[in-house]
């Protein structure tokens, strides 16, 4: 797992990046490395796991969109926060192939980035733990 920011870390699994993200503010040195390993990896897919309100700045939000629409990565973001989902319509609008569903329909929204089966496994655990650990944080 990478990042300093409890608020946000991520991991690579195979050619998917993975984030978790809880409420908080993300420090720009762990946005910063967390966009770079998206510019320099360039997955197939980032899966953007979210629980509670994601907190970034108009700078942030910018430097998000030019560096997924740079990798040229589908985004998947899976969040039941609406104004979370309303960040990413935003960055969607600005150019990048993004999804945004919620957590009860993550397991169809993975199968539609039709990965390898042990990627797909391996995914849907680390998700499902995250939201065991932190889907308190959406009530």
């Amino acid at each position: 797992m990478t990042g300093v920011d409890l608020s946000h870390r991520w991991m690579l699994l195979d050619e998917v990046i993975v984030s978790f993200t809880i409420p908080g503010d993300i420090a720009d040195e762990t946005w910063e490395a967390f966009l770079d390993d998206l510019a320099t990896r360039r997955p197939r897919a980032w899966v953007a796991l979210s629980v509670g309100k994601v907190v970034v700045d108009a700078a942030q939000r910018r430097r998000l969109t030019l560096t997924v629409v740079h990798a040229r990565c589908r985004v998947l973001v899976v969040t039941d926060n609406r104004t979370t989902r309303g960040l990413s319509i935003g960055v969607a609008w600005l150019g990048a192939t993004l999804d945004a569903v919620s957590w009860q329909e993550l397991e169809p929204a993975l199968e539609g980035l039709a990965l390898a089966e042990g990627t797909h496994r391996r995914l849907l655990h680390e998700a499902r733990e995250f939201h065991a650990a932190f889907g308190y944080l959406d009530d």
